[in-house]
């Protein structure tokens, strides 16, 4: 592995810790639900313009859209608000692979 590989792995880890310390500090003047809206919005619209169209069905899509961004992040949202520490909402944030895995076996064998 380069150096230009390890200095954009250390890139991303500090966007991704950052990430925590700015939901809190939207969590301080937002309600959850409206700064999850508002967090999808602002990279949802430069990519409809920026990616192709996905080729799976609209009700997939729209689906895992309001699973992804409704139910995993609006979740998140509120427990943070409610006091849970940045550090453990990336945790627990981090457990979606895991519990993707579990789902895959049980649902899709």
């Amino acid at each position: 592995m380069g150096m230009s590989h390890r200095l954009q792995a250390v890139l991303v880890a500090a966007i991704w810790g950052v990430n925590f310390v700015a939901i809190e500090m939207g969590l301080r003047d937002l309600p959850p639900l409206l700064l999850t809206a508002l967090r999808f919005a602002v990279v949802a619209v430069p990519l409809v313009f920026l990616v192709p169209r996905p080729t799976a069905r609209a009700r997939y899509v729209i689906a895992y859209g309001l699973i992804l961004g409704v139910l995993k992040f609006g979740a998140l949202f509120s427990a943070l608000a409610l006091g849970m520490g940045a550090g453990l909402g990336s945790l627990v944030l981090q457990a979606q692979a895991l519990v993707s895995v579990l789902l895959a076996a049980l649902l899709l064998r």
